[in-house]
């Protein structure tokens, strides 16, 4: 139809002209968070009855498999192309060079860790935070509301406890630490900033208007009353569900917070063994120096 030719003119004209601001901007990237939320949150009777059907079953139970398939597509990582270079070296060095790709990776992966997050990234997660974090207090979020108040919490707890549940569990650690690791760094960062008056770091920020702050404000405080109150119902539900569900709910708690506490561990140590390493080749380069400063 032409009314998709002129969309896709405007998204390519819209990228066009972000793409000299950051190179980096993809407007397809930007735009999913609020494809999501348009998908969460249908307006007729049949794409209501359609997502219903595709979260709970009748008896407001979750669907399992439907429900694990999301969540592994929504954490898939993007596939990493390969050149045929790349592909020679890692077979010809497989052997030699183990120790060393060993200490490759854990650099490549503490350095994107300790990393402070790209313009283009903070962009992306304020996206999904305006567009699906906030669809719950949202008008248009009633239909998730009435969905996740009639979800069985109960049997959802018991299936996160089965081994079917264990990728969940692991990615319920993996974001948990993600979020702690990314409270802790962004209030160095506002510390430093306050404390270094950091003009750069300003002005890489993408500009907010004054209304669209307040605005994402107002819609993050109903998100938290939304949120609370179906934190008290299912906690009402466990408590109906007798002792049994109550200690599959604290099990699993339990789980989870020891999870977030080990992998925030072992973080903090591949950081130690970066900073070792580091100081290593540090003073590996210089001993060469230092040898033919001597010998001159």
């Amino acid at each position: 139809p032409p009314y998709v030719l002129l969309l896709i003119r405007t998204f390519l004209t819209l990228e066009g002209i972000a793409g000299r601001v950051d190179p980096d901007f993809n407007i397809y990237e930007m735009a999913m968070p609020w494809a999501v939320r348009r998908s969460l949150s249908p307006a007729t009777k049949d794409g209501i009855a359609t997502l219903r059907s595709t979260l709970l079953t009748k008896d407001n139970k979750i669907q399992w498999n439907r429900f694990v398939e999301m969540v592994e597509e929504a954490t898939k990582p993007p596939p990493q192309e390969e050149t045929a270079t790349t592909k020679m070296e890692n077979t010809t060095n497989s052997v030699t060079t183990a120790n060393a790709i060993d200490q490759e990776d854990t650099i490549s992966s503490n350095t994107q860790e300790d990393a402070k997050p790209s313009s283009t990234e903070s962009a992306k997660k304020a996206a999904m935070n305006d567009a699906v974090v906030t669809l719950l207090g949202s008008p248009e979020g009633v239909v998730l509301r009435t969905l996740l108040n009639d979800l069985d919490s109960t049997d959802l707890v018991s299936r996160l406890l089965s081994k079917e549940g264990k990728s969940l569990r692991h990615q319920a650690v993996v974001a948990l630490t993600a979020w702690s690791s990314g409270k802790r760094r962004k209030k160095r960062e506002i510390a430093a900033a306050a404390n270094n008056n950091d003009e750069a770091e300003t002005a890489n920020r993408r500009p907010v208007s004054k209304e669209s702050a307040e605005l994402r404000e107002r819609q993050m405080k109903w998100t938290n009353k939304v949120k609370a109150i179906l934190i008290r119902k299912h906690l009402k539900q466990q408590i109906q569900g007798g002792p049994l569900a109550l200690i599959k709910l604290f099990y699993l708690t339990l789980r989870v917070v020891l999870g977030v506490i080990h992998h925030t561990f072992l973080n903090k140590l591949r950081r130690f063994k970066l900073k070792l390493f580091a100081r290593k080749q540090d003073s590996s380069s210089s001993h060469p120096t230092e040898a033919t400063a001597a010998s001159l």
